[in-house]
């Protein structure tokens, strides 16, 4: 059981899970209604997100290999091998790449665009991980890629659908900017010029509360618009604005694992009020 356990921490399966929601919230603003065709397809588009993520993530432990050796975070990645890496990852794109090509080829170029996206970013020595704003320039891009790749199983790209996932994509940047506070001593060890790096100690704070605001304006940008309903503005504005004004204090106190925590279940929470009170679409 112990050994099962340190798998499932070496494919960082719980982090995986936990960002499935940023690919299935697309679907939501599109589709007509929640009958049992559909759930088959949220479930297909799960299951797809979950081996891409594994295998994203891996790759990105096999990349950096030889130097995530400073981040006692990533400890447990010692017990591969960096050739198992390179197969398990392997074998995860091509399954997950199947899942999407056998269902959906329309979507093949959304998909294969996150893992060139992805594979940029964590090239060794060279990669846009070691760069300022490079990581979070990727993360931006991609969660709009990824809003689409559920968006687009029931609808096709429109401006409505691309300024939604604008709001969503800058969540992620705030987490990824979170993810660079967490891993900053590590990073600075690696030679790994982050923006949290770069920025000095009285700065580099501010990253995730300024992705917080910037994501606040824009929804309600987006409601004085009309591309999103009231109850989705109401639910999603309330747990941004408590989580900007949570994270100045866990923030400033450098409890960024606990801020984490609390981030990831109000916005699952604000996302579960949406469905439960909006008639779709949203």
């Amino acid at each position: 059981m112990r050994n099962f356990i340190q798998y499932l921490k070496i494919l960082r399966v719980w982090e995986v899970a936990g960002k499935i929601g940023f690919v299935l919230i697309g679907a939501l603003f599109a589709i007509q209604k929640m009958d049992f065709p559909t759930i088959l397809i949220l479930l297909k588009i799960a299951g797809y997100s979950f081996i891409n993520g594994l295998a994203i993530f891996i790759y990105n432990a096999w990349s950096g290999y030889d130097t995530d050796h400073e981040n006692e975070r990533l400890y447990f990645l010692r017990d591969f091998s960096k050739e198992k890496l390179l197969w398990l990852m392997l074998f995860l794109f091509a399954v997950s790449l199947a899942i999407i090509f056998v269902h959906n080829q329309n979507i093949i170029f959304t998909a294969l665009s996150v893992i060139i996206l992805w594979t940029v970013y964590s090239l060794p020595k060279y990669g846009l991980k070691g760069f300022p704003f490079g990581g979070i320039f990727v993360s931006f891009i991609t969660e709009i890629l990824l809003f689409h790749l559920s968006y687009l199983f029931f609808a096709d790209y429109s401006l409505r659908s691309v300024l939604i996932s604008i709001y969503f994509a800058l969540l992620v940047a705030a987490g990824h900017s979170l993810h660079e506070l967490i891993d900053h001593d590590a990073d600075k060890r690696s030679d790994f010029q982050t923006t949290a790096v770069v920025l000095n100690k009285k700065f580099k704070s501010i990253l995730v509360p300024f992705f917080y605001v910037l994501s606040l304006l824009w929804l309600i940008g987006l409601r004085y618009e009309g591309y999103i309903s009231f109850a989705t503005f109401l639910s999603f504005s309330i747990v941004n604005f408590s989580v900007l004004v949570f994270g100045f204090n866990q923030l400033s106190e450098g409890k960024y694992h606990e801020f984490r925590r609390v981030y990831l279940s109000l916005f699952a929470l604000a996302t579960l009020v949406c469905v439960c009170l909006n008639n779709f679409p949203l």
